[in-house]
């Protein structure tokens, strides 16, 4: 449940308490009944009679306790007068509730609640009713509850959670380059913590590695462009930072030859003509591919910074 959210169980304990205290009335008197207990036929029993209100005045007078029993039914009159409010009370207060499910709508499922709740209604014998009654608000207490006016709340929350997750699943995927650059040394990067680290001493360039993961993950109509461009700068960047020279590409020579000058040179082609000079529409699996790519050099260069300082 959302912190702020107020927790529907709060206000079923103190129903839950008094259908408990409405049981221990059910015990006492069904206790006293046995005491008084006239010879009863026909097969009715004694609850029948102290709960279900059948015929007692000639069992009680046959046995010589009218009075005894009297007190029996009216008490047991007052407890049905007692089960009544809280019944209303609590079905009341079920309409206000809903059920959290992963189908929930804004329209809630109260329904499904009173209807639990109502079942307990359709047994004869008082006692009953009120022992099904107090064990399906138990019941009701232990699933995850949401008052309805704030269902949608909670469904915007949800959903934000879910893609969430999803986000960080799809960077996952982003940060895991061990199919990227063979012949490269890559760490394996778990997330944007690790990512942090990696680039310890660069935080300018890990600032823009996360916003191009940050832009990837959203829905906006340049985002995948805003991505590779925030990929090209931590590129450009991150060359001058290691080689020292202002001019990225005399400082590329200088640090890199061969395969791995090349993998740099095309990664940065590649982020220029669909990040920041006109080129074609970029996609989201060009987002990607770019983000990987700029890992694996960005990665390569910080290494190449690491073993030079050592």
């Amino acid at each position: 449940m959302i912190e702020r959210m107020r927790d529907p169980k709060d206000e079923l304990r103190p129903l839950i308490a008094r259908g408990e205290q409405l049981q221990r009335e059910v015990a006492q008197i069904t206790a006293d009944a046995k005491i008084a207990n006239p010879k009863v036929s026909a097969g009715i029993g004694l609850a029948d009679i102290v709960f279900g209100f059948r015929g007692y005045k000639g069992f009680a007078t046959a046995a010589g306790k009218y009075l005894a029993w009297s007190s029996l039914i009216g008490r047991s009159r007052a407890l049905s007068s007692s089960f009544e409010q809280w019944w209303n009370e609590t079905i009341s207060k079920l309409r206000t509730i809903s059920v959290v499910r992963k189908n929930l709508t804004r329209r809630g499922n109260s329904t499904l609640l009173v209807a639990r709740l109502t079942k307990a209604r359709t047994y004869q014998r008082l006692d009953t009713q009120v022992g099904k009654a107090v064990g399906v608000l138990r019941a009701v207490a232990e699933e995850e509850l949401v008052f309805n006016e704030e269902i949608y709340e909670l469904i915007t929350h949800r959903r934000q959670e879910l893609q969430a997750e999803r986000n960080r699943a799809m960077e996952e995927r982003l940060l895991d380059l061990s199919d990227v650059a063979p012949g490269i040394d890559l760490i394996r990067l778990l997330n944007r913590d690790q990512l942090r680290a990696q680039f310890s001493n660069n935080i300018e360039v890990a600032r823009m590695l996360e916003g191009a993961l940050d832009a990837h993950s959203s829905h906006g109509a340049d985002a995948n462009r805003q991505a590779l461009s925030s990929c090209r700068s931590a590129l450009e960047l991150l060359v001058r930072d290691v080689s020292g020279e202002h001019d990225w590409r005399i400082g590329l020579v200088k640090i890199a030859e061969g395969t791995r000058r090349k993998l740099v040179s095309d990664t940065y082609g590649f982020l220029s003509g669909y990040g920041s000079h006109p080129g074609g529409i970029a996609t989201k699996k060009d987002a990607a591919y770019g983000i990987r790519m700029t890992l694996a050099s960005c990665l390569w260069l910080v290494g190449r910074k690491s073993s030079e300082s050592s």
